[in-house]
């Protein structure tokens, strides 16, 4: 009876010491909430909103990829970040363009050079200011 009383206490009265506490590890892109990981949301893009170019028309980029923008008798059809400071610049009826940004400390102001692949807007500057 003292070993059956021994192992009852061993395993019950010890197991939950063991097994207690949090032990969980959360990977990379994830932080714990509760007793569980969630995906990090990352930061805005900071392209995202209305900008008023130095030409002076206004061009919209949205969270979902849709932007429009007077683009010369073309029509903006999606933007994608490709990387740090670098975006693709799609036109549904001509040369898409990829550009490379810089953006002010608090970010209001953009230069974007364009690289159109041999179209006429390859090298253009262009500088945005955020629309209030």
């Amino acid at each position: 009876m003292n070993h059956f009383f021994a192992t009852f206490v061993l395993l019950f009265g010890l197991l939950p010491l063991a097994c207690g506490g949090s032990h969980l590890s959360c990977g990379p892109g994830t932080h714990q909430v509760g007793n569980q990981c969630e995906v990090s949301k990352p930061p805005p893009d900071p392209l995202v909103g209305t900008w008023t170019a130095d030409n002076g028309y206004q061009c919209s980029f949205y969270p979902n990829s849709a932007w429009d923008c007077y683009w010369h008798n073309g029509w903006p059809s999606s933007w994608q970040k490709l990387g740090d400071n670098w975006y693709y610049f799609g036109i549904s009826n001509g040369p898409s363009c990829d550009g490379r940004t810089t953006f002010s400390a608090d970010t209001n102001k953009a230069s974007i050079a364009l690289n159109c692949h041999g179209h006429v807007y390859d090298n253009t500057m262009a500088s945005l200011t955020r629309a209030p």
